[in-house]
């Protein structure tokens, strides 16, 4: 089950502020997020996080509320607060100590490059900072940088299978491909086709996420390439018979993006694979978990010297 940390509100300020509160000590670390790169949290802060044209910010942990929830226990919320006042909505899902999925429940704002983001002027109580409730497949992953392997998960059972692939707008004959060799990861043979099935140049990725939306399937997976074009890829499919019908994306799953595409792959299953993998994440540490429904409402970092020009 999902352990969830919904909606951080990001806000920017050039004026001085005071921490009233600290981030949850298993964030801790440096992270890759599909999302902006690599993030670094502490205690108190986290960045640099991208805005737009804007730049790069640190965001420090500025005071903390608590919201009454319809079910389950109270949902404590973080206000962070910047050198801008760019707030957004930051929804965060406990997968393990070392992996979370998260969402961006803000509209995009134009003078931001479409970021979710809200620009606030300083004299204005921030409100309806939420106002974009994200789609499920649309999430982001945070990664605990060094853990790339070791969080990798068997793969979903439509995935567990050898199979051949073709892709349209190539010059791709018949190649193969396979997760039976370690049922927590992808391979396919890259000789054949000018095309890499999923980003990977050197034919291997981690499955890291995934979920089901009805009859579509949606994957996350990490690139192993020695040096990557893209460290995450989302594969979309659905499965007809003997037949998935796939698109895959850099980075993260598309709003738009379903079965069906521009660069349309098609792999015919060949055979189902036996359980073989013995390299799986680790089972979540109940010490580290927060509660199944948990809150976190957030602001963007707090003092100019903060922001990375």
């Amino acid at each position: 089950m999902e352990h969830i940390i919904t909606g951080l509100l990001f806000a920017g300020l050039l004026f001085g502020c005071s921490s009233g509160c600290s981030l949850p000590n298993y964030l801790i670390g440096d992270w890759e997020s599909s999302d902006v790169g690599t993030l670094t949290f502490n205690d108190t802060a986290f960045g640099p996080y991208t805005v737009g044209s804007f730049g790069d910010y640190y965001f420090e942990c500025y005071s903390q509320l608590e919201q009454n929830t319809l079910s389950g226990p109270r949902k404590p919320k973080y206000i962070l607060t910047a050198d801008q006042y760019f707030y957004l909505c930051l929804d965060l899902r406990y997968q393990s100590n070392n992996k979370y999925i998260y969402y961006l429940h803000t509209s995009q704002e134009n003078a931001a490059s479409n970021q979710r983001v809200k620009i606030v002027q300083a004299s204005t109580t921030p409100s309806g900072i939420c106002d974009d409730i994200r789609p499920e497949h649309t999430y982001f992953m945070l990664l605990k940088v060094g853990t790339e392997s070791s969080e990798k998960v068997v793969c979903p059972s439509w995935f567990l299978t050898s199979f051949n692939y073709t892709a349209t707008g190539s010059t791709c004959p018949s190649t193969s491909g396979t997760t039976c060799n370690d049922n927590a990861i992808v391979s396919y043979n890259t000789t054949l086709c000018n095309l890499p099935l999923l980003l990977s140049q050197e034919g291997s990725l981690g499955c890291m996420y995934h979920k089901s939306i009805g009859s579509t399937n949606y994957l996350t997976l990490y690139n192993y390439d020695t040096v990557p074009i893209y460290k995450f890829v989302c594969m979309v499919s659905n499965t007809t018979g003997s037949i998935i019908q796939a698109t895959r994306e850099p980075n993260v799953c598309g709003d738009s993006q379903t079965p069906v595409g521009s660069i349309q792959l098609e792999l015919e299953i060949l055979n189902t694979c036996p359980i073989v993998t013995t390299t799986l994440a680790p089972v979540k540490n109940s010490a580290h978990r927060v509660p199944s429904a948990i809150s976190l409402l957030a602001c963007l970092a707090c003092l100019a010297m903060t922001r990375r020009y």
